[in-house]
């Protein structure tokens, strides 16, 4: 690491900020992400890892859960997925490993999915909304998982949505979808096994769509995919 970087490691890791994930002890050592709001700009989640690490064939002693975040974003953005832009990342080694992993807050208007349906379940958009979410998201993961990539984490709080709605001067309905919280995103050694698992996990949390919004679901995801998945 130069100089700036290393000038740039110890701004981010002082900068003062909200506690929003305290650190918790996982891993042999500590995470936590701070929320910070500079004068100017978008708000920042700054990730702060000591001694938080995964082992691999690659790294057998060790490296930051960050770093593989970090990559994780790199793949998703160079896929065509809408994730958080990073500002910056950094690890360095004294007697443990230390990581940071700053990114931006998304673009004003996502709102997570748990956010999205109230409590009743009954979508806060027209249904012409709802399908248009409902394709978007699976074509999208299907993408996704074409390339063997594994979110791991598709919870309803780390998929995010931004919509508008038909208006009467002839603007188009449009939907655009995002995710969050990748530090758990590997890449699979086939596309079929990413696609189980990560929709395995996400139909057993999202219980606001009914089998008809699924059916729809598995069509489009179909499609894309190229053949169906058992989940």
């Amino acid at each position: 690491m130069n100089d700036k970087a290393l000038e740039d490691f110890d701004y981010w890791w002082q900068v003062p900020g909200e506690w929003i994930e305290p650190p918790n002890a996982r891993r042999g050592g500590t995470s936590g992400v701070v929320r910070h709001v500079p004068e100017q700009g978008p708000t920042l989640y700054i990730k702060r890892q000591e001694g938080h690490i995964f082992r691999s064939f690659r790294y057998p002693f060790g490296r930051p859960t960050s770093l593989r975040e970090a990559g994780a974003l790199e793949h998703f953005r160079a896929i065509g997925l809408l994730v958080p832009t990073t500002r910056f990342f950094g690890i360095k080694r004294k007697d443990k490993w230390h990581a940071v992993l700053v990114t931006e807050t998304l673009p004003q208007g996502f709102v997570s999915l748990d956010n999205l349906y109230p409590q009743t379940k009954i979508a806060p958009f027209s249904p012409t909304i709802q399908n248009m979410l409902i394709e978007k998201l699976a074509t999208t993961l299907a993408r996704l998982h074409m390339k063997r990539w594994q979110h791991s984490s598709l919870m309803p709080k780390h998929i995010f949505v931004r919509y508008s709605e038909a208006t009467a001067d002839g603007q188009a309905a449009r939907v655009e979808v995002a995710f969050l919280d990748l530090e758990r995103a590997r890449k699979q050694f086939s596309s079929a096994r990413a696609a189980r698992r990560d929709l395995r996990f996400m139909r057993s949390l999202l219980t606001f769509w009914s089998e008809q919004d699924w059916m729809l679901f598995d069509q489009c995801y179909r499609r894309v995919f190229g053949r169906k998945v058992q989940y």
